[in-house]
């Protein structure tokens, strides 16, 4: 017997997997059906996290018993009198609740009403009285625990309640508890039938992880589910993640729904490609619903304040509670059990051209020409449909493009790969939007038709749906044949030698109709959600398998894990609006990667808009050359050439800039695909120790990767900026750098005119760099034009100040220098090498460089301003017990670079 301050009940417990956790401790220390709220929960937030009124009645228990024939005609008589379905549930009420309640402990309260709600008629029965089930754990504590049979039922107007508990331990009893005496007032009635029991089980899912599943023992009863409502109390003040979202980063007093949409909401809030559902809260843990089903979260709304409120219909919840000490540590967490990133080859991190559409041939190269001719870095050109013939045959249209083959090899001697758009849908009837696409079906759709690839319908055959490119079916990636007959497709695009990727558009749940069946029989009511991830899936298994991995996809919709390659944020307008222009993608970057999506990027300047703002192109274009993904792409089908010569200008200014930053961002992603870490930051995650970061006048503002504070210009007309210094650090001006660190914890308002944006480095940074004036980041190759320039064999690491010897520990120089060379095999084929540091407003400098495994360097050659002179010749010397150069210089202030040239 235990006694919680409610009434007793007996029950018995098994560990699950006890050997698991050390020392291991009972992890239910009560079970009980308490009178009132355990008193360490009776505050009103508690109370309204829990649905429970402010005083709770008692409630009497009998055993569970009664013919099956008895249930059987009083569930005949239920279907008549109300009209009720077996497996209906009431929308407005949850038949089980679950109220975790962070604290020492931490615990949860299981409230269940009554399998039918009340009719809206009326009627002598009961409205729902909830039973109420407390489970304490351990706080992330728990080895593993199963309890069964958790089912509650009632009769007549004052009737008494049937319930109880049991476990699967060895020798215990049942649940017991007294019969109550009967009610001489109740009308005389059969009693309802139990709702179906649920197996709670609470178990360890990692060392900083604890999982809650409630599952159905008895799903059958049950197709569609049940309402289960998870309640936490939180007065937090920040609520991070649920996937990208373009409204704000803090989405406390919003409901998300998780639905993936492909259009512009009324609630901004609601809009997202790709919506995972996973928070975290500013109290210092996450909570991650592992469900396709399309569930809400309510994070501290107007009607549920102080409270994550997690609604589902399932057979199965499960509930996952991630710990840490910081929230980057949750979300790194997060993505190890989800999913991480893949590191994309070196070429994926130049910046992208594409239009919406290329006309002909001449147009794919005159892009890429005119990259080359005025200086702008690239090495990747997006092919956005139309392309083929009928959409999505892969066969190239030659009315279109009339002489692919001298295109291609045009597009490789100028360095640069290809992308081709692509979508799940094989066409049974094309739009006809270019010369050379049939009407008809496209070539492959019979035979995908025919063997069942396509998503059926009810009653059989292939689901046709209308969609912006025509009509046709949806790939059914459920099946194993499906996939490979879409990637021997696909595979037709091998044959010119720069294709080397996709752009997958589409993917969201809002295309399937009624009564759309799987091959794998999973249900239309969670493929909605999962479909996105069986169709980025195959599109990734065709890279790895056809391309040894040397590709990559461009994603608009997402779930939970799918981040593997980029994204982009899907269709925005080409203008300064906060919910669908320019500023809702500041927003989307943030929330992305608070959701596990790294790889992130957003078309330069707007899709929608054929007539596109100059001041809106520049400031969009800073923006995309400081995230992950630098992506110039619209309806407007133009060019930074078709502006003005300052607008050109400027946009090659960022380009060579992202371009430059290339080894810092390719170790950024190392960090994001290996420890989780985002590139792009929100300040409440990065600067979780300054309370002032978190506000929300700085969610404009980020870091990107470790060192770099970024806060665009989202508004027209603007010439000054404030930015929010963030605490533990002081901060360099990245465009004035003579200029003295500032300390951190304070704003600064920053003169921000067009051809720059508010940017700022980390006192003492390390960054390393390429020269800006590289062309493409292919490697070189016999078919490469003579004038593009690559990689080469200089290493550039800027030495910001802030620091006394930058450079002279071995972590912070030779580790990210070795780095470089191994990141470049083909410049450590080069005989002789460069490194640079270039020293940014230094003062006096002591500098020690130490090199191994046989590097031989020449004369250091020192620069002030425009002057270089010779420094002194480096020694041999022995550097923990590892024989290497050892190279020291005292540098005056006014130095501004220190060159070698070394060679294996």
């Amino acid at each position: 017997m235990v006694n919680g301050g409610g009434l007793p009940i007996r029950f018995r417990y098994k560990p699950l997997d006890t050997s698991a956790v050390p020392n291991h401790q009972q992890p239910f220390t009560s079970l009980t059906v308490p009178r009132k709220m355990p008193p360490h929960a009776r505050t009103s937030a508690a109370r309204r996290a829990a649905g429970v009124p402010g005083s709770a009645r008692s409630l009497r228990y009998f055993p569970l018993v009664g013919p099956i024939a008895l249930g059987a005609l009083y569930l005949l008589f239920l279907l008549t009198r109300w009209g009720a379905k077996p497996s209906a549930v009431g929308a407005s009420t949850p038949w089980l609740s679950i109220a975790y309640m962070p604290s020492g402990e931490g615990y949860l309260l299981l409230l269940a009403p009554p399998r039918y709600s009340a009719p809206s008629s009326p009627s002598p029965y009961p409205p729902p009285e909830r039973q109420q089930q407390r489970l304490r754990l351990p706080a992330m504590e728990v080895g593993g625990v199963r309890v069964e049979g958790l089912a509650v039922g009632g009769r007549g107007r004052t009737a008494s309640w049937q319930g109880g508990v049991a476990g699967g331990g060895e020798g215990a009893g049942a649940a017991e508890a007294q019969p109550a005496a009967p009610n001489a007032s109740a009308s005389p009635t059969a009693a309802l039938p139990a709702p179906p029991s649920v197996v709670v089980t609470a178990s360890r899912l990692s060392a900083h992880a604890v999982v809650m599943t409630w599952e159905l023992s008895n799903p059958l009863m049950f197709p569609d589910g049940v309402d289960f409502t998870v309640r936490i109390a939180d007065n937090a003040s920040g609520w991070y993640g649920g996937g990208e979202r373009f409204n704000a980063v803090n989405q406390r007093g919003n409901v998300l729904p998780m639905f993936s949409l492909d259009r512009f909401t009324d609630v901004p809030a609601h809009r997202s490609y790709k919506p995972v559902p996973f928070v975290m809260s500013s109290s210092g843990y996450g909570v991650w619903v592992q469900s396709y089903a399309n569930g809400t979260f309510s994070l501290a709304t107007h009607d549920e304040p102080d409270v994550l409120a997690i609604r589902y219909r399932e057979q199965q919840l499960r509930v996952v509670i991630i710990s840490g000490p910081s929230l980057l540590a949750v979300l790194s967490e997060f993505t190890r059990l989800s999913g991480r990133p893949s590191l994309p080859p070196d070429w994926a991190f130049a910046p992208w051209k594409g239009r919406d559409v290329h006309f002909n041939c001449s147009q794919v190269v005159e892009d890429a020409e005119k990259l080359r001719q005025q200086g702008i870095p690239g090495s990747v050109m997006l092919i956005d449909s139309p392309w083929e013939t009928a959409y999505n045959d892969f066969t190239i249209n030659r009315l279109q493009f009339d002489d692919p083959e001298d295109m291609f090899l045009r597009l490789q001697e100028l360095g640069f790969h290809n992308i081709f758009w692509a979508t799940p849908f094989i066409n049974r009837a094309n739009r006809v939007d270019m010369q050379g696409i049939t009407a008809g079906p496209a070539a492959i759709f019979q035979e995908a038709d025919e063997r069942g690839f396509l998503v059926q319908q009810e009653g059989g055959g292939s689901q046709i749906v209308k969609w912006w490119k025509g009509e046709g079916g949806r790939v059914d990636f459920t099946s194993e044949a499906a996939v490979a007959f879409w990637h021997g497709a696909m595979n037709t695009t091998r044959q010119w030698p720069t294709a080397r990727g996709f752009k997958c558009d589409d993917g969201e749940g809002n295309y399937f109709l009624p009564g759309a069946a799987f091959h794998d029989g999973s249900p239309l009511s969670l493929m909605k959600t999962r479909y996105v991830e069986k169709y980025l899936g195959a599109m990734g298994s065709f890279i790895d398998k056809y391309l040894d991995g040397d590709g990559v996809l461009m994603a608009r919709s997402g779930f939970t894990g799918t981040g593997k390659s980029f994204v982009w944020a899907g269709d925005q307008r080409a203008n300064w609006n906060r919910t669908e222009g320019f500023p809702s993608v500041i927003m989307a970057g943030q929330t992305a990667a608070l959701s596990g999506f790294f790889l992130w990027g957003s078309d330069i300047a707007g899709y929608f808009g054929h007539s596109i703002d100059k001041e809106l192109f520049v400031r969009w274009a800073q923006f995309g050359a400081l995230s992950p993904l630098m992506h110039q792409f619209g309806q407007a089908n133009s060019g930074p050439w078709d502006y003005d010569a300052l607008t050109l200008r400027i946009y090659r200014r960022f380009a060579r800039l992202h371009m430059a930053l290339f080894p810092y961002l390719k170790a950024a992603a190392l960090r994001s695909a290996t420890a989780g870490e985002p590139i792009v930051c929100a300040m409440a995650l990065c600067f979780q120790g300054d309370a002032q970061a978190a506000a929300s006048q700085w969610e404009w503002q980020y870091r990107f990767g470790p060192d770099l504070l970024v806060a665009p210009v989202y508004e027209s007309g603007v010439s000054k900026a404030t930015v929010y210094l963030p605490q533990g650090s002081a901060w360099v001006h990245f465009w004035a750098a003579n200029a003295a660190p500032l300390e951190g914890g304070q704003a600064v308002e920053v003169a921000v005119p067009l051809h720059e944006t508010a940017l700022y480095v980390r006192a003492g940074a390390l960054i390393e760099s390429i020269e800006e004036d590289v062309d493409t980041l292919l490697p070189p190759s016999a078919t490469l034009h003579p004038d593009v320039k690559t990689v080469g064999s200089v290493c550039i690491l800027q030495v910001w100040p802030g620091v006394p010897s930058p450079s002279s520990s071995l972590a912070s120089l030779l580790a990210p220098f070795q780095a470089a060379l191994s990141a470049r095999p083909v410049a450590q084929a080069h005989r002789r090498h460069r490194l640079v540091l270039q020293l940014r407003a230094q003062e006096r400098v002591e500098l020690s460089l130490r090199f191994m495994h046989g590097e031989r360097l020449g004369h250091p050659t020192v620069r002030r301003g425009t002057r270089e002179q010779v420094g002194v010749a480096c020694a041999g010397g022995n550097y923990l017990g590892v024989e290497g150069l050892h190279c020291a210089l005292a540098l005056e202030a006014g130095v501004t670079e220190v060159s070698w040239e070394y060679g294996g």
